[in-house]
């Protein structure tokens, strides 16, 4: 490639927003070569997802959608021609003003009349959990005086009936057991907001007893494969925001049943939002079972590329900006564990980042 089509290419691939790779990404040596943007190519990065097999469960998953930003969205037109199976929604899956309840089922009417999103409920199972701006209140937790109004109008969305048992649990915990060409893929999104307790030491915490007693026993029943979706990160420590870290023996407690027998015999992925950005991480657990996170944030307010800020995570694997939203292509085929291939796409659905999942 000549120089002037090399420095043209580049010009184009930044202003359609898609992310440059790194050379730690990519294992370059310089990037831009010649030899660079063929092994991009080959590696999948800058094009569109491939068509889905017939033996792969495809999840997509993504957070931080604010449905007042504009009336068309077409990024839920891309997350439909992914051909998703499965969708997650991990929180902030609307934006209300603080503390204003009336706010809420107000957005929620407004998400649901986007005619792409109304199709991808009807043609994908779709699981959601929530953060604090559809909790009601920015950095919300057990205090906030409209928790029990907003879980009700989180139900309504999600079309749970008016006597579903679930509407009596002290938050939005859920899970489902999808059996796809013979495995069983088990989902268990978590709510780090209903019971959050701000406090010193073990006075503080992210869920309550209730709710850790019920994701024990879920960690312990059988499956396949385990996708665990928690709506801030579980593995990054470093950075200043809201964190699993923040409430060091809870992430302790986190880490330990996930490396435990049980949970260690269903390997486990653990998926996020929160944070404006994309990100991979990975962490050797004591057993010797590697757990990934991979987060994907956000939808349509994503920091761009250019403009994220240097920030560390000694277990991350890639980070990256730009709108967009994840998808995990999951192969069911054959007689071992799963295989896995998780992509991080871009609001256009070209792949921005794509790594195998270890399990």
């Amino acid at each position: 490639m000549k120089r002037s089509d090399r420095r043209s290419f580049v010009k184009g691939i930044a202003q359609a927003g898609v992310i440059l790779p790194t050379a730690r990404t990519l294992g370059w040596g310089a990037l831009g070569s010649s030899l660079g943007m063929q092994n991009a190519w080959a590696n999948g990065l800058f094009q569109l997802i491939p068509t889905k097999p017939q033996s792969t469960l495809r999840v997509g998953f993504g957070s931080c959608f604010d449905v007042r930003r504009g009336d068309e969205h077409p990024i839920w037109n891309e997350v439909l021609r992914c051909s998703t199976d499965v969708w997650l929604s991990m929180g902030d899956n609307i934006y209300a003003r603080d503390g204003q309840i009336d706010d809420l089922p107000r957005n929620y009417r407004r998400l649901a009349r986007i005619p792409s999103y109304r199709r991808l409920r009807e043609q994908a199972l779709m699981l959601s959990t929530w953060d604090d701006h559809d909790y009601g209140i920015n950095n919300g937790g057990a205090d906030f005086f409209g928790k029990e109004q907003a879980k009700q109008h989180f139900f309504d969305h999600v079309g749970l009936r008016s006597d579903d048992p679930h509407r009596a649990q002290d938050g939005v915990y859920f899970s489902y057991l999808k059996e796809f060409e013979g495995r069983q893929i088990h989902f268990i999104l978590l709510d780090l907001r209903f019971g959050q307790v701000r406090g010193e030491g073990t006075d503080s915490r992210l869920m309550s007893d209730e709710q850790w007693q019920w994701f024990t026993r879920e960690l312990g029943r059988r499956a396949d494969l385990k996708i665990v979706v928690s709506s801030i990160q579980a593995l990054p420590a470093e950075h200043r925001f809201e964190k699993w870290a923040n409430f060091p023996h809870e992430r302790a407690r986190l880490l330990e049943l996930l490396g435990s027998g049980g949970a260690a015999a269903a390997p486990v992925v653990l998926l996020s939002g929160d944070r404006h950005q994309h990100e991979h991480s990975q962490l050797v657990l004591p057993s010797g079972h590697t757990l990934t996170e991979v987060t994907s944030s956000g939808m349509n307010r994503a920091t761009p590329s250019d403009r994220l800020l240097p920030e560390e995570n000694e277990l991350r694997v890639w980070r990256g900006g730009n709108n967009g939203f994840g998808v995990l292509d999951i192969d069911c085929a054959g007689d071992g564990r799963p295989q896995i291939l998780a992509r991080v796409l871009d609001e256009r659905a070209r792949v921005m980042h794509q790594s195998e999942i270890r399990i």
